[in-house]
């Protein structure tokens, strides 16, 4: 992992140089790499770096018991941890903190009374301790980390000078494209390995280490396992456990379709369902897509919450749970036509939420077009919001494709004057308001 360069890691410097800095949270999955960045960032920032692990060091919790004064706890963790924790020069991180509640209490007092120390918590199932204990309001700041994205992928398989040749698209100035055909041939290949492998650093990491796709799909299984595990930890009942794990193992079906609770929780019942699909947005394994009206900004004011399609963690890890092999992505040339196109919508929402500069849209939220008139469907992937303007997004299996949707938002909806259809192509095309262009562009 210590030659994997996160995106995360410009967060977290400008973070530690920041003159008014709060305590940081960093939040996401279980496996994704948040204890791996903090310690990199730790090495390459800080003179000294002390981690409180609540979940292996039950005794550390103690201290937290009497009260919250911070001058007290980082006393007590000084004996504890048989370390010197001073500010300007050492990172704390508390590690696990939703196995102690108290500490993420004290995290307001940390900012109020010792706002000079260096502090960063992190933790499994986070979101769920923070409902409980509730969240120290403009005392903490937070920062988001999601699976490696494809430009991640590319610096860690030693393709750098790749990654900065990444094409983008701005509303603003357009499309910048650089590419030569090796290089887009050589980016192509490397969206094969990605749509096979996926983000998990675990999995990364191993793939890169030995070249084998079979030994990354083990490691998969292993994380597939340990998420199944985990459900126990926040659902409750027998049978609200087992709707749980049934959704999350045909989720990947449902990628790129509205999503029903009476078709998705095959015969359970439909309100089980949709609790099933809260926690695991909870526990960060699935991401509602949410459709909404392309009229005005913002998106979530007219976001409906009964009408969503999905996205989950990362495209390898759902492939493995969904149980597909990787022989549709190894022997097919039309990489986005795998799976019935479901793992080209799976990377596109994947790598918004992950890209640091393009955060998804609002709020870390994705959003989709389902028309309402059943009489005349039509849906659209994406919508983003970008500088003050909606910008509708199609994903297109394959490189054919008439774009009939997102034509059709355009005409009813005047605000909206541009259109992005991403589809396996070599170069931009443009055409009538809508640009074309190769599924690996980053928006």
């Amino acid at each position: 992992m210590s030659n994997i360069t996160r995106t995360i890691d410009r967060t977290l410097l400008a973070w530690r140089d920041a003159p008014r800095r709060k305590p940081l949270v960093v939040r996401g999955a279980r496996q994704v790499g948040k204890s791996t960045a903090v310690q990199i960032f730790a090495n390459r920032a800080f003179d000294s770096f002390v981690t409180i692990n609540f979940e292996r060091r039950r005794d550390y919790r103690g201290v937290f018991e009497a009260d919250l004064d911070p001058k007290r706890i980082l006393a007590e963790l000084e004996i504890k941890a048989r370390a010197t924790i001073k500010a300007g020069s050492t990172l704390l991180f508390f590690d696990e903190i939703q196995d102690c509640p108290a500490a993420i209490a004290s995290l307001r007092y940390f900012h109020e009374e010792m706002p000079e120390l260096h502090v960063i918590a992190a933790g499994s199932l986070l979101e769920f301790a923070l409902e409980e204990v509730g969240m120290p309001v403009g005392r903490v700041e937070f920062a988001w980390l999601y699976p490696l994205s494809f430009s991640e992928y590319l610096n860690a398989s030693g393709r750098g000078a790749l990654a900065e040749q990444m094409p983008t698209y701005d509303v603003e100035h357009g499309v910048t494209f650089s590419l030569t055909e090796v290089m887009v041939q050589e980016m192509y290949k490397a969206l094969h390995e990605y749509m096979i492998v996926g983000g998990m650093p675990e999995a990364v990491v191993t793939y890169l280490a030995t070249g084998s796709f079979a030994q990354s799909d083990d490691v998969l299984d292993q994380i597939a396992t340990s998420f199944l595990d985990d459900i126990h930890k926040y659902a409750r009942g027998d049978k609200q456990i087992a709707n749980v794990g049934l959704v999350l193992t045909r989720l990947f079906q449902f990628v790129g379709r509205e999503v029903t609770y009476s078709t998705l929780g095959e015969a359970d019942l439909g309100q089980r369902t949709a609790t099933s699909v809260s926690l695991l947005e909870k526990a960060m394994l699935c991401h509602r897509v949410r459709s909404a009206s392309p009229a005005s900004l913002p998106l979530a004011g007219s976001a409906a919450d009964k009408h969503f399609k999905c996205i989950l963690l990362d495209i390898g890890l759902a492939r493995r749970m969904a149980g597909l092999e990787s022989t549709a992505l190894l022997r097919g040339s039309d990489l986005m036509a795998a799976y019935d196109g479901r793992a080209a919508e799976q990377f596109v929402g994947q790598n918004l939420l992950a890209e640091g500069l393009a955060a998804g849209s609002e709020g870390r939220q994705l959003f989709c077009w389902i028309r309402p008139q059943k009489s005349a469907k039509a849906e659209v992937d994406y919508l983003l919001a970008r500088h003050g303007q909606v910008l509708p997004i199609e994903v297109k299996s394959g490189s054919t494709g008439r774009m009939r949707s997102l034509r059709v938002l355009m005409d009813e909806f005047a605000n909206v004057k541009q259109g992005v259809c991403l589809k396996q192509i070599n170069a931009p095309l443009q055409q009538k308001g809508i640009v074309e262009l190769p599924l690996f562009t980053r928006l």
